[in-house]
Order: structure tokens, then sequence, then C-alpha cells
């Protein structure tokens, strides 16, 4: 594993569901909504209990992620933390309830909270797991898209003629080349139209290919127009594009050049 990459838990909001999770386990117990003192010193208590027991299992997964990251082994990082968690809290659960309950009153603890709800809460502690498992693997995915050389696209400089004009036009504005009446047509991403004075070949061989792909004799286009692709007769295939100036939902390619085109368009590009 890349030793910089540190995981962020935007964490914060889980205190929010304790209240309803406290709420449940007390019906557990208590088999009752009242919305009396008893319920609301209840609800209170159980709530004491379980951040308690969040923060425990927050911090046992923050020194796994310095001490023993996924990327080392998946398989045995996601059991030893499902483990380390689920003993940690349940054990600070039990200890608490157990204090409280001796500190408070001269009743055993009821026998619903070792029947039913610590069972709720192990089942809301795998939910709990597999989120902080999807935060990490999310925040590792984007990690190592930044960290994928991005292929640069130069500037160069293309006489172009609008209105009787001509203009410096720089490579990353371009979106789609095509001719049609024998002039070669540029289409950039304002949407603006640009004739210029080279033919689609030598524009292929100045574009660079990871953006850039000659679909027919006709269009040469960028990845970000294609929307998506069909199979139709013969082999070929029609590739569905967004909507762009002057340009049609759909160009035919021929069964030649389809598997290369499927697989310009897998490269990742950032």
């Amino acid at each position: 594993m890349e030793a910089r990459f540190t995981p962020t838990y935007k964490d914060k909001f889980f205190i929010l569901l304790f209240i309803p999770i406290g709420v449940i386990n007390i019906y557990i117990a208590y088999g009752e909504f009242l919305l009396n003192r008893r319920f609301l010193f209840g609800l209170l208590l159980d709530t004491f209990e379980v951040t308690c027991a969040w923060l425990a299992v927050r911090y046992i997964i923050r020194r796994l992620d310095e001490q023993y990251p996924y990327q080392k082994n998946v398989l045995k990082r996601i059991l030893l933390q499902l483990v380390l968690t689920t003993v940690a809290s349940l054990s600070i659960l039990i200890f608490l309830t157990e204090g409280i309950n001796y500190l408070l009153t001269d009743k055993p603890v009821p026998r619903e909270v070792y029947t039913h709800h610590l069972w709720v809460f192990e089942i809301w502690l795998l939910v709990l797991n597999g989120i902080y498992i999807t935060m990490y693997f999310w925040q590792w995915s984007g990690y190592l898209e930044s960290r994928k050389p991005k292929p640069d696209i130069p500037r160069a400089t293309l006489l172009t003629k609008l209105a009787g004009r001509s203009t410096v036009l720089n490579l990353s504005d371009i979106r789609y080349c095509t001719v049609s009446d024998d002039l070669t047509i540029i289409g950039t991403t304002n949407g603006e139209i640009h004739l210029v004075e080279k033919s689609l070949e030598q524009l292929e061989q100045l574009l660079p290919p990871d953006y850039f792909f000659r679909a027919n004799r006709q269009y040469i286009i960028h990845r970000e127009l294609v929307k998506s692709i069909e199979r139709i007769e013969n082999g070929r295939i029609a590739i569905l594009l967004h909507p762009f100036t002057k340009l049609p939902e759909a160009i035919t390619m021929s069964r030649t050049k389809a598997p290369a085109f499927r697989e310009w368009l897998k490269l990742a590009v950032a």
C-alpha cells in the first residue's frame, strides 16, 4: 500500500443514528414506547452506552488502517476487524450496562438485554463495519485514480477560420473533427465551429490518442462525446453521441475498427 494514503472517515453523523437504535433496544427490553421518565432515562443511558461502544469501534478501525491495512490481506483484515470490534464493543456494552444497573437499582439486568438487546447491537455493528469498509475502498479507489499519470493535451497552434478571422485554437478545446464538402471542420467545447487547413489524417496524427479516436472516414471524436454503443448489422456498431453542435445523434463504425474502439473506451483517463 502507498504509505501516504490515509482514509478520512466522515462518520460524525453516526451519532444521529444512536437515538433510534436506543428506541428499538428499549422497546425490545421493556415492550413499550411510553414517553415517560423511565423511557427517556433509559434512552439516555442506552445512547451513552452505544456511543462509547462506537468510539471503541472507531478507534480499532483507525488503528488497523495504520497497522494492518486491507492491501496486506483483505480477507484477514476484514475478519480481524469484525472480531476485534465485536469483542470490544460488546464488552463495553456489558460492562456499562451491568455497572450502571448496579449503581442505580438493586435488581438484576433484564434478561432481554442478553437475549435480544445485544443481538440487535451486533446486527447494527455488522452494518457499521460494512459502511467503514465501503468508505475505505471508495477513498482508496479515488486515491489510485489520482496517482495515475495524466496524459497532457499539448497546446498547439492551429490556423482556423471563423467569420473571416484567423484564430489560434488550443487542442484541449477540440471535441470532434469532421469533413464536409472538402472542408475540415472542428467543433470546440464552447459550441463554436472552426475551419482548419488540415486534413483528418493530419489531425489524427496531431491529436492525443488517449482522448481522440478516428471513428470512420468522416469523424474524429473525443471520448467525452460517447454516450453508448450499439451493435448493428454486419458486425458494425453505432456510436451514440451526447448532443453537440452540428453533430449527429449517432455515427457508424466498421466491423474491423469496432474491437479497437471498444478497447479504447476501456482506457481510464482521469
